[in-house]
């Protein structure tokens, strides 16, 4: 538990401590699914915004721009269940993550290890 706690009482010790990288790595992966769950809600805004027509409507524009100008009722649903699900992950993780981080990384080098291996998944 030693090499967890600050050894000192300067700044330098402090920082490098246990429960400060802890903190950092926790900010971190918070960051990282709060954006995932941010592109998942702006998923969900637009697939709201979008006029539903019987048939999905995708309009080209020169060699490889593409345009959706209206979605079907069944890919509409379709797509909505997939972003739900997609959330779900997101949440689970994001709650399986911190426990993770706050449980299991005593050394500070661990701790790094296990923050980047989160970063991956």
């Amino acid at each position: 538990i030693d090499a967890y706690l600050p050894q000192g009482t300067d700044l330098g010790s402090i920082i490098q401590s246990g429960p400060m990288l802890t903190v950092v790595a926790l900010i971190c992966w918070c960051l990282t699914t709060v954006g995932d769950l941010k592109c998942i809600w702006t998923g969900l805004r637009s697939l709201g915004d979008m006029p539903i027509t019987r048939h999905t409507q995708i309009l080209k524009f020169g060699k490889s721009g593409y345009e959706i100008k209206s979605v079907s009722l069944q890919r509409r649903i379709f797509y909505g269940i997939v972003l739900v699900f997609r959330g779900a992950i997101s949440f689970t993780l994001w709650l399986a993550g911190s426990a993770f981080l706050i449980n299991y990384s005593i050394m500070p080098a661990e701790l790094v290890l296990n923050a980047i291996a989160l970063g991956v998944i």
